[in-house]
């Protein structure tokens, strides 16, 4: 076995060529005023290139950070490079802004008070929603001393879109999660003389004054029942806020409205199944919280791919897709011995060990 701490891997890949890191990252999302989460996240982090058409002159920004390395400009996210080297154009101060029609904007400034001519130097970032369209594509108009202009269509700048469930399970952002084990029974919570039955991705196996229902409120002084909606394959869902399961289509209430359910699952790696907590109910709708361990993603997974510096992709995702994972080879040492393997996955939690990538 191994008996150290600590484990040194080396490895040589034609991959792996940049080492980019971002300064003065401010927050790089933003909500829209339909409550739509727009998420730059995957962006930060790499220098962007704009070559400007028949000279050696180009432009390097940044997305919510400083542009980094030799093309650097005393911390600035937007540079403009010449034959007298890199200037500033644009310090970030603040996140993205979602506009009426769902264009995200950045705006970088940089001031020189010593200047007459430009007294603030702007430089506009604006990203249009363009789905599929992963490779960045920017345009530089109306370009002046003291202002720039970047057009920028790609999927990053879509608004997030709330993700269902197949069959129980949901994978999103590279994680994975499966609700199937809290399916097989049903679930109690009695509030005061309220007793509500539910379960997960099914109906409760009680009925419910003779219809299928996923919840069932039921009167214990009275016995009668009534149905708090049902599950469709579809009402798991993932978004930013969490992941909710919704049941629709409950008994009529006495203001004329159908009763609804909305269950909250919260990951709780101790809880083990777990159980629904009521947390309110409001003309006829029903809220739970659930905290188990099936809230909490199975697998997960990272990005494999960036751009450099050169604008060129650098993709370590081949290494991520093989059917077995890698086993590199050891160099004996003090706590390692020839005969054993390490064995590591790429971007990636192994099936052999779950939680792990190494």
């Amino acid at each position: 076995m191994l008996e150290t701490d600590l484990v040194m891997l080396v490895w040589e890949t034609v991959a792996a060529c940049r080492n980019v890191h971002a300064d003065n990252i401010v927050p790089c999302y933003a909500y829209n005023s339909q409550r739509q989460l727009f998420d730059l996240g995957d962006l930060v982090g790499i220098n962007y290139h704009i070559p400007i058409t028949n000279s050696s002159k180009a432009l390097y920004f940044s997305v919510c950070g400083g542009v980094s390395g030799d093309y650097s400009c005393d911390g600035g996210a937007a540079c403009y490079k010449d034959e007298n080297g890199n200037r500033n154009i644009g310090n970030v101060t603040h996140g993205p802004f979602v506009g009426e029609q769902g264009e995200v904007s950045l705006t970088y400034l940089v001031k020189q008070p010593q200047s007459e001519t430009c007294p603030t130097i702007t430089t506009n970032l604006m990203l249009l929603c363009a789905p599929h369209q992963q490779t960045p594509q920017t345009l530089i108009y109306g370009d002046t001393q003291c202002s720039y202009n970047i057009l920028w269509r790609t999927d990053h700048a879509c608004a997030v879109e709330p993700i269902h469930d197949v069959g129980c399970k949901l994978q999103a952002r590279g994680m994975n999660y499966d609700f199937t084990p809290l399916s097989n029974q049903d679930y109690y919570v009695t509030v005061e003389n309220h007793r509500f039955a539910l379960r997960v991705c099914g109906n409760v196996d009680t009925g419910c004054s003779g219809v299928s229902a996923s919840g069932c409120i039921t009167d214990t002084n009275s016995f009668k029942a009534w149905s708090m909606g049902s599950y469709h394959e579809g009402n798991l869902v993932w978004d930013d806020t969490g992941i909710t399961m919704l049941y629709n289509g409950g008994s009529q209430c006495s203001k004329g409205q159908v009763r609804s359910t909305k269950i909250l699952f919260v990951c709780d790696k101790n809880a083990g199944m777990g159980s629904p907590e009521m947390t309110g109910s409001y003309y006829c709708f029903y809220s739970f919280i659930w905290r188990t361990r099936f809230a909490c993603p199975s697998a997960q997974t990272t990005s494999c791919a960036k751009y450099g510096t050169d604008g060129e992709l650098y993709d370590l995702s081949p290494l991520g897709r093989c059917t077995m994972p890698w086993v590199p080879e050891l160099v004996p040492g003090e706590g390692v011995s020839s005969d054993e393997d390490l064995i590591l996955s790429v971007c990636g939690e192994m099936s052999q060990c779950p939680g792990a990538s190494l």
